[in-house]
């Protein structure tokens, strides 16, 4: 894992605020959608969240752009005590349309180099994380934005929810249905390019006050704690899906995130097994951990607790094909309840 704001993960020679461009046919099509969902009324802002990559960081390449072209004056960091200023996501408010005209095309091109250069060995960070719409000021929407994100973990410690990220907040439904009851109006009329690539707003949202409710943090149980601890590793293995000829289907998500569950009921906790276990799943069979040979195969490295991705990593072609037909016939005489949906 990458330290925040360490190093510059793309050259900052194509970072240049004000520069004539053109672009391409999907790009012009999300400006056009965000030139007449503005049209003017309110504020249109960019969220930019720095923790991933030091081009956006405070003082750092971006910022000294804009500051030299008398923009930095539209800069309204998302005020977080827990971290360092380097580390602060900001709102880059347009607030007319002469420099809505500047910072658009450019933000719609970082944000899709950003997306095309994400592959599963390196980080897939949103520094470019979405595009608002918002009728508060932008102070006071940073300060809404600063407040959702402030939560505390099951032991009462603070921690920093960056449901901006359109890879977080595409889960978050799904993992802590409370966070969306108090805060999910905050993201009604965002725009962001979702999961399987496509440009939208955040549609088929619950029914959500106005304003948010005040009141304490929101503090995550055991079980929503780690269900929001699973969305990393959810990401990272939806980033596996082209490299193993695996379509992105709606119910993908949530099925990545059952056998995740499921390995861990299992016992297995560490990053590399939980991947190991749902990558067997896709390319072999989702009964592959029941069968005689696997556990034949974990039986004597039990004492030495030695992981499962070791042991997997080890098989050999047949002992592959093998697995899969004891999966097979597992699954047509005693399917498990995780499979059969029981």
């Amino acid at each position: 894992m990458p330290k925040p704001c360490s190093k510059a993960q793309h050259k900052v020679e194509r970072f240049e605020v004000g520069q004539a461009m053109n672009l391409e046919p999907h790009l012009e099509q999300a400006l056009s959608t965000l030139n007449q969902a503005w049209a003017g009324k309110g504020w249109l802002s960019l969220v930019i969240d720095p923790m991933l990559t030091e081009d956006f960081c405070a003082q750092g390449p971006i910022q000294a752009q804009l500051d030299s072209t008398g923009l930095e004056q539209l800069i309204w960091p998302i005020a977080h005590v827990d971290l360092p200023e380097r580390e602060r996501p900001y709102l880059l408010s347009m607030q007319t349309p002469a420099v809505a005209d500047r910072v658009l095309p450019l933000s719609l091109q970082w944000a899709w180099k950003e997306r095309s250069d994400a592959s599963p060995t390196t980080t897939a960070g949103r520094a470019v994380s979405g595009w608002v719409l918002h009728h508060t000021a932008p102070k006071q929407m940073a300060r809404s934005l600063a407040q959702a994100s402030m939560i505390r973990k099951p032991d009462g410690q603070p921690w920093v929810l960056r449901f901006w990220d359109p890879r977080v907040s595409a889960h978050l439904v799904r993992a802590w249905p409370q966070w969306h009851q108090r805060f999910g109006h905050l993201l009604s009329s965002w725009y962001h390019w979702n999961l399987e690539g496509t440009w939208q707003p955040w549609t088929n949202l619950p029914e959500y006050p106005e304003k948010p409710a005040a009141g304490p943090s929101l503090q995550a149980d055991p079980s929503t704690w780690q269900a929001l601890q699973r969305i990393g590793t959810i990401n990272h293995l939806l980033a596996w899906l082209p490299h193993w000829l695996v379509p992105l289907q709606p119910h993908t998500p949530q099925q990545i995130d059952q056998w995740l569950q499921q390995a861990q009921k299992l016992g297995y906790s560490s990053h590399r097994d939980l991947s190991a276990y749902v990558a067997a799943c896709f390319q072999c069979h989702p009964e592959f951990h029941r069968t005689a040979h696997l556990q034949q195969a974990l039986e004597p490295s039990s004492a030495y607790k030695v992981s499962l991705s070791k042991v997997l990593a080890a098989f050999s072609e047949y002992d592959w094909q093998l697995i899969g037909r004891q999966a097979q016939a597992l699954a047509a005489t005693h399917p498990s309840k995780a499979h059969s949906g029981e």
